[in-house]
């Protein structure tokens, strides 16, 4: 499926959605061009605005509707890991609450890594900080890349598991990121 041009993107685009790609008109892949994403944004959003439907209240609340879910699907797709999660579950995979699996070896790896980074903090080791948040930044985009591949194909059932299974370890990576920079959200 090729993504709807911009120009027919409309509120009934929008009111008929069966998904966050469907808001934008988007095919549902993993890759998103960010950019094309934020000028389908702001195309849906003059058009669902609440101070251009008039002083019908029965619009202004549909176009409130309308731009709270154009404002949520906007910020899943632009996650990389909401977006890996909500594919997931449109391909049929099993969602983060269903399936905690992890990588065999993967716990013992992280905690080791955590205590690392415990006792360079501990000793203002600014370097070796440094050095474990640039391997998770690594870990995290190689997983994202593992997962983009393995959502290629949507009827795979073995490869939305396996989906599943990064898309866990991930979260662990990009916690630890988060823990280092609390004042970032957008890590």
């Amino acid at each position: 499926m090729s993504a709807l041009p911009v120009s027919q993107l409309s509120l009934e685009t929008l009111r008929g959605a069966a998904d966050h790609f469907a808001v934008f008109g988007l095919s549902r892949e993993f890759e998103v061009d960010r950019a094309e994403l934020s000028a389908r944004f702001a195309h849906l959003a003059r058009a669902s605005h609440p101070d251009l439907v008039g002083e019908d209240a029965t619009a202004q609340i549909e176009a409130m509707d309308l731009s709270a879910r154009l404002n949520e699907a906007h910020r899943v797709l632009l996650d990389e890991e909401e977006r890996a999660n909500h594919l997931l579950e449109l391909f049929g995979g099993p969602a983060k609450d269903q399936d905690k699996s992890l990588p065999d070896g993967f716990l013992p790896l992280i905690m080791i890594t955590r205590e690392e980074l415990a006792e360079a903090q501990l000793e203002g080791d600014a370097e070796k900080v440094a050095a474990i948040e640039i391997d998770a930044r690594n870990q995290r985009t190689g997983r994202l890349r593992d997962i983009a591949k393995l959502l290629s194909d949507p009827s795979d059932a073995g490869a939305l598991k396996l989906a599943r299974i990064e898309l866990n370890a991930l979260r662990y990576f990009q916690r630890l990121i988060e823990q280092l920079h609390p004042d970032h959200h957008d890590l």
